[in-house]
């Protein structure tokens, strides 16, 4: 008996997945050294994603907001501090709201969100800035479309002397000035075929490419790549990131 019900708690678990119907207790389980090697990858290129400063994630097309987004919650996983949330009403009509289940998926427990929705993007802005004036979060969230220079430098100033981190998805075509401590421009790319099925698409991947560093970093490109089985991201080595040659008559007849 016990190991059926055991069964039956494994099919109900697969099925509420097809459904979509993830709660956070429902996941699967990840180790604690799979999440410890995705913030170690995810974060060596990212430079650590610290406090005190503000970070700008560069979403230049539509499509690049889905590996913006998930950029952005990979840092929030270090911690399990309530994070601020805030967009805009046309922000929120063209692109969503944080997707609860969505979150879970990306191990980040979706009370931890603290949303704030304003009337335009000037609001926002003071939302922002108000934002990192407040102790006990793990980060201030932005989505933005226009940001001048003054508004920039009123952000870096309010985040360094409360040394909170501040994390702005810039979503716009041309690449702003701006006084932001490093800038990184997300966009998809092309995923490897599936291993079950080489007509199939392998798992997501997106292209990292940092373009802005106060330190000094010089600009750099890395890869992306999504892990289903684990929910979790990780880099690709730059040997992994190339596309597979196909098979010559040779090697087919070799491997029979």
């Amino acid at each position: 008996i016990g190991k059926n019900s055991e069964t039956l708690s494994q099919l109900r678990q697969l099925v509420a997945g097809l459904e979509g119907c993830y709660t956070p207790a429902s996941l699967p389980e990840r180790s604690a050294k799979t999440g410890q090697q995705r913030k170690a990858e995810v974060q060596a290129f990212t430079g650590n994603i610290n406090g005190g400063q503000v970070h700008e994630i560069w979403a230049e097309e539509p499509e690049d907001t889905t590996p913006s987004t998930a950029l952005i919650l990979n840092a929030l996983t270090e911690t399990d501090e309530p994070f601020l949330w805030v967009t805009s009403r046309h922000q929120a009509h063209e692109h969503g709201l944080p997707y609860g289940p969505g979150l879970a998926i990306m191990d980040i427990d979706p009370a931890r969100v603290l949303l704030v929705r304003c009337r335009d993007e000037k609001e926002a802005l003071w939302a922002i800035e108000e934002g990192l004036k407040c102790p006990g979060l793990a980060a201030v969230i932005g989505e933005l479309e226009h940001m001048d220079l003054t508004a920039s430098r009123r952000l870096v100033l309010a985040a360094r002397h409360q040394n909170q981190r501040c994390l702005l998805l810039l979503r716009t075509n041309t690449e702003p000035a701006s006084a932001a401590h490093s800038r990184y421009r997300v966009k998809p790319a092309q995923s490897q075929p599936s291993a079950a099925n080489t007509k199939a698409p392998g798992p997501s991947k997106a292209e990292i490419k940092l373009t802005k560093h106060r330190t000094g970093k010089r600009p750099s490109t890395q890869t992306m790549e999504w892990h289903h089985a684990q929910d979790h991201l990780s880099l690709l080595a730059p040997v992994a990131n190339r596309t597979p040659s196909p098979r010559t008559a040779t090697a087919k007849q070799a491997l029979g």
